[in-house]
């Protein structure tokens, strides 16, 4: 039966179906596949990334395998390959997961130019 001599593409790989006649392929970088027999891979969400790029498929088998920006850091864009970024001069990232920083308010400032999350990781940061 030719729908048994199919093979699976593992958790961590996919296939597309242009491509069906194999092999899986590894997820690329920012992205993976929870699931068995999957078309595409997932991106990262916003404020995570993944470095490896299509080495390992243990490294890209489930949303936790993407590392999540802690507070003070930021990273724009999904499917990314990382790392995380300090936010720069007048701006913090109060929370992990960030996409971008926030603006310190009107008549306050942060000097530090991305050199140190710490000083970036909440909005008393501005003076």
């Amino acid at each position: 039966d030719e729908a048994t001599d199919c093979t699976v593409c593992a958790a961590g790989t996919f296939i597309t179906e242009e491509a069906s006649a194999g092999p899986c392929s590894v997820c690329p970088f920012g992205t993976y596949a929870a699931e068995d027999h999957a078309s595409s891979c997932t991106s990262c969400s916003a404020g995570s990334y993944l470095a490896d790029d299509a080495t390992n498929a243990s490294m890209h088998d489930e949303a936790t395998d993407c590392t999540v920006c802690a507070a003070g850091t930021f990273i724009t864009e999904e499917a990314s390959a990382g790392p995380c970024s300090v936010c720069p001069f007048g701006t913090y990232a109060a929370e992990d997961h960030a996409s971008s920083c926030t603006s310190c308010s009107a008549g306050s400032y942060l000097a530090d130019d991305a050199t140190n999350a710490s000083m970036h990781d909440e909005a008393t940061d501005c003076t």
